[in-house]
């Protein structure tokens, strides 16, 4: 099982109004598609001004990547199984010694990111002390 992040722009899809428990929504698909499986854990990322960056939640892909004509791209389905009560701001994340090294931080041109093992469980210990539902490491929810 694989641990991505999905990047978001506010001006394109604006996660704080967009991530709705249990709604299915199309990302696309561009770097780590052949890595995607159904029932990988998503955690969705929004970029843009400081105030708005971080986490706003998580969910699972329920699709294998296919071409969508309309894009002229891949997409993969997902379903968002939390929506945090607060983000997970860029703060609380890049004060994290592993965290901080993600590609998102180093390279954050890109819509998906594959997270280590090590990266994955950070991220979901995270979610944990936060307060939030977090996936367990086997793809369900707690």
């Amino acid at each position: 099982m694989n641990t991505f992040i999905f990047q978001s722009v506010p001006d394109r899809f604006d996660l704080e109004s967009e991530v709705v428990e249990d709604k299915k929504d199309t990302w696309y698909a561009t770097r780590y598609r052949k890595k995607m499986k159904v029932g990988d854990i998503v955690f969705f990322w929004m970029a843009g001004a400081d105030d708005r960056k971080g986490i706003y939640g998580w969910g699972v892909i329920d699709s294998e990547p296919y071409i969508r004509d309309d894009w002229h791209s891949y997409g993969v389905d997902v379903i968002y199984k939390k929506k945090f009560g607060k983000k997970l701001s860029k703060q609380i994340i890049y004060s994290n010694n592993v965290l901080k090294n993600m590609l998102l931080f180093r390279a954050p041109q890109a819509t998906n990111f594959l997270l280590t093992d090590e990266e994955s469980r950070e991220l979901i210990d995270l979610t944990k002390t936060r307060g939030e539902i977090a996936p367990e490491v086997g793809g369900g929810d707690e």
